[in-house]
């Protein structure tokens, strides 16, 4: 896919787990698709409660943990109203729900909306970074446009100082 003109990105694809840090990249994406005129497509990923392979739920995939039915219109739900507020601020819009978390289907839907750019979180605990890391570094390494990785913010951050002597 070329890029070319002054705004490259044309559609823009940001995951969603209902986390914390998935809230904030999906902030930026706003701030992104706002500034340039892109569509956002919101994917919301959807973990298998009865994966094994998956171990338990991580923080904010809230829907994983009720029956299927009942996940599925929660999932939907969420993805609804975090697309509305969007289109209230004059955004185009679209949603999907992912039933997985690998990698592949996340790069199916990117190709099957043309997408230009992905945007996903990353989480800083143990167990999502098990879950999740391994998936970001996947779509990093496999996807053909460009990857916004949106690391989980810290409350308090100081940057190291390079005089720590003086």
């Amino acid at each position: 896919m070329s890029r070319s003109g002054p705004f490259p990105y044309r559609h823009i694809l940001v995951l969603l787990d209902a986390s914390t840090a998935a809230e904030h990249s999906l902030d930026d994406a706003r701030v992104l698709a706002d500034a340039v005129g892109a569509t956002l497509t919101l994917i919301a990923v959807m973990q298998d409660a009865n994966d094994p392979t998956l171990g338990s739920p991580v923080e904010g995939l809230s829907w994983a943990s009720t029956l299927p039915q009942t996940a599925s219109e929660r999932c939907a739900s969420y993805l609804e109203d975090k697309a509305e507020a969007l289109r209230a601020r004059g955004l185009i819009v679209l949603t999907e729900r992912c039933p997985g978390t690998s990698a592949e289907e996340i790069l199916q839907i990117s190709r099957q909306h043309h997408a230009d750019l992905i945007m996903m979180a990353i989480h800083n605990s143990d167990a999502q970074r098990c879950l999740l890391s391994t998936v970001a570094a996947s779509v990093l390494q496999c996807a053909e446009v460009p990857v916004i990785l949106v690391r989980e913010q810290q409350e308090e951050w100081t940057r190291p100082s390079m005089n720590k002597g003086k």
